[in-house]
């Protein structure tokens, strides 16, 4: 079944979705979810195929438990503009960047989720953006850079990794100073 229109909610809203392995969610051009202040959007099995923008975080919270976002086009299959994004399982793929993490956001990735095929960048992180991983995520096969980490940002493992791939490339060069890109490394 395809959801094509969301309500416009209150931010303070507490708003659960569920694809139960076959549920669409698919838009035109405009963004496609906004996730604002206050706000909670849960998501299961979920996906969310926009042929033209993706979902903004923008003050709230997403908490994605697998599902994918696809399709995406020429934009960010999630934008963290402030807030927090959970990637707990699923997928992010074939969209222009699969994350845009802004400064002061937070992006947590965990379980078997997966950043692939997104023709930008799978993820970038921003200067003073919060990135936190665990389990065994995997962040691959993204066309220009996987893991784009600017000036200063690193990497935080929140708990043990098991298996996990990232491949990361820094802003800062590695040859001509000293680059930290993880924090709390714990690989059990």
């Amino acid at each position: 079944r395809d959801l094509h229109s969301f309500p416009t909610r209150r931010s303070s809203d507490l708003v659960n979705l569920y694809g139960d392995g076959g549920g669409t969610l698919t838009a035109g051009s405009d963004i496609m979810l906004f996730v604002r202040s206050g706000g909670t959007l849960n998501t299961y099995d979920l996906c969310f195929d926009s042929f033209g923008s993706g979902i903004e975080v923008a003050g709230g919270v997403f908490n994605m438990n697998g599902g994918s976002v696809i399709n995406a086009g020429v934009s960010n299959a999630v934008s963290v503009k402030s807030g927090t994004f959970n990637m707990n399982g699923g997928v992010i793929r074939n969209n222009n960047y699969g994350v845009y993490l802004y400064s002061g956001a937070n992006f947590n990735i965990s379980g078997s989720a997966e950043i692939r095929d997104n023709s930008s960048c799978g993820v970038l992180v921003a200067q003073g953006g919060n990135f936190g991983v665990s389990g065994s995520p995997r962040i691959k096969d993204n066309d220009n850079s996987n893991v784009r980490l600017l000036s200063g940002c690193k990497i935080n493992v929140t708990g043990i990794l098991r298996g996990a791939d990232i491949g990361i490339n820094t802003e800062d060069n590695p040859y001509s100073s000293s680059v930290v890109f993880t924090s709390h490394a714990n690989t059990g």
